[in-house]
């Protein structure tokens, strides 16, 4: 698995480190905020993540095995457009918290993301219909970073459209905020979310969909392919 954190940048190992421990070897990749790297989330190439994933395809502990994008907020966006515009390069996609829109640079100017030199335009949509892979998404309904349930949504409906038969799963949870979507089920109610539940959702309902919705990423993670373990 590659795994992508949110606009905090630098590596997420915490989630790789549970996912390995689960079975899942799992590269925590830094795309800013990390040495040699941008310190924004400003003109990110996406050719960047392709040498990632050829490196990781590489290694003995992966040959054989699907290569899966696992992205969180900010994460789950850049995983989107990876997917979309590098199609060959995952065989699933697992986005938490997900935006249907190219967001701006976050910490600087300018477009957050490029592709072959040329940025990706600002608050278009991203053509999650090129994506022909397994996705799982999860997203609460109390999200005050953005609206990621109405994203999920838009990004399930344009690919029902296609009628490939590619599962594409929505993990809805109502109750929930921002802040939960993809970390491990491993911590008290007051882990999820800091002073003030800025990210939205009770700290209960997050601690809640964290388990649930973790136990269902692993039965895709197993088997991408296998709709009703979802």
């Amino acid at each position: 698995m590659i795994v992508l954190g949110g606009s905090a940048g630098g590596e997420d190992t915490f989630t790789a480190q549970e996912l390995a421990l689960a079975g899942f070897p799992a590269l925590a990749l830094g795309y800013f905020k990390e040495p040699g790297l941008p310190r924004c989330l400003c003109a990110i190439p996406l050719e960047y993540f392709a040498r990632a994933a050829g490196w990781l395809r590489a290694q003995p502990v992966a040959r054989g095995r699907p290569v899966i994008l696992f992205g969180i907020s900010r994460g789950a966006e850049g995983t989107l457009l990876i997917a979309s515009y590098e199609p060959h390069l995952v065989d699933a996609v697992v986005a938490s918290s997900p935006s249907y829109l190219i967001n701006p640079a976050y910490g600087g100017p300018g477009p957050a993301w490029t592709f072959h030199g040329k940025a990706l335009p600002t608050w278009n949509p991203i053509p999650v219909d090129q994506i022909r892979v397994p996705m799982l998404l999860s997203d609460g309904g109390q999200d005050t970073t953005w609206d990621s349930a109405e994203s999920a949504t838009a990004i399930v409906q344009e690919l029902q459209a296609a009628d490939d038969h590619v599962p594409r799963i929505n993990l809805y949870y109502p109750g929930a905020g921002h802040a939960f979507l993809g970390e491990p089920p491993y911590f008290p109610y007051s882990g999820y979310g800091t002073r003030g539940n800025p990210f939205g959702g009770t700290r209960q309902a997050n601690a809640q969909a964290a388990e649930q919705s973790w136990a269902k990423m692993i039965n895709f993670l197993n088997d991408p392919w296998a709709r009703a373990k979802a």
